[in-house]
């Protein structure tokens, strides 16, 4: 990202999942997809964690706090969320 905005490039925000619309989901799945996607070396728990924050909304949370445990807390909770 450092070397994106020394190129003027904005940083992208993502807006926190609170209304439980499965368009506003489809929406923060794609940030998450376009800014942690290319990035290989991030762990599965720091995407986890970025996941984590995102949600306002407490059933989303609830639903993705349950793989706190698993090998792949990212991509598990993700795959949850959309079915």
């Amino acid at each position: 990202m450092a070397i994106a905005s020394s190129y003027g490039i904005p940083n992208p925000k993502l807006t926190a999942f609170s209304t439980g619309k499965e368009s506003d989901f489809i929406m923060l799945k794609k940030g998450l997809d376009s800014i942690l996607g290319p990035h290989k070396h991030l762990s599965e728990d720091y995407k986890y964690q970025v996941l984590l924050d995102l949600f306002k909304l407490p059933n989303a949370y609830q639903v993705a706090k349950r793989y706190i445990n698993d090998p792949t807390p990212y991509n598990s909770a993700m795959r949850a969320l959309e079915t």
